[in-house]
């Protein structure tokens, strides 16, 4: 689900990259690995569920782009991210 932007100042040109929100899982030892979207990457994305969404957010204070876990559930969804979102915010 996530999309990838490019910001570029137009003054100066100076640009940085920024990504997400995307969907995650964690596997077996618990790092957090891309599910992908629509469908899964993997069979161990699918089997595991996904766990959140994650984006590359850039922070203008420090000037550097963080990977952040922006949601992460209690335990893993295993329907589709669209259902997940409406799960989260409660519209059914």
């Amino acid at each position: 689900m996530g999309a990838g932007y490019i910001h570029v100042c137009s003054d100066c040109g100076y640009s940085v990259s920024t990504s997400g929100p995307s969907e995650f899982y964690r596997d077996r030892e618990g790092k957090r690995k891309i599910y992908g979207h629509p469908d899964p990457l993997s069979f161990e994305a699918l089997e595991r569920g996904i766990y959140g969404f994650s984006g590359e957010v850039y922070c203008p204070n420090c000037d550097k782009v963080f990977d952040l876990v922006l949601v992460e559930l209690k335990k893993p969804f295993e329907d589709t991210p669209v259902s997940m979102v409406q799960h989260i915010y409660g519209e059914r």
